[in-house]
């Protein structure tokens, strides 16, 4: 529970960065990475993630299933 509490403390102290996090330039333009973008970036891959690997594991658990 106490991890749980700093990691959400961390979290949201690196939202509050107002800065870029990264600065990719080129000879056009120059592109920023917000800190705040990573965070909902993650937020949003995290369950893609999960639910994969939750489809993954159905479905190899159902062909041992049929190998006996």
């Amino acid at each position: 529970m106490v991890m749980r509490i700093v990691l959400f403390f961390g979290i949201s102290l690196f939202t509050s960065m107002k800065k870029p996090f990264w600065i990719f330039s080129s000879d056009e333009q120059a592109e920023t990475l917000v800190a705040k973008g990573i965070v909902l970036f993650l937020r949003d891959v995290f369950p893609l993630y999960k639910r994969t690997k939750e489809i993954h594991k159905k479905v190899a658990d159902k062909g041992r299933n049929r190998e006996r």
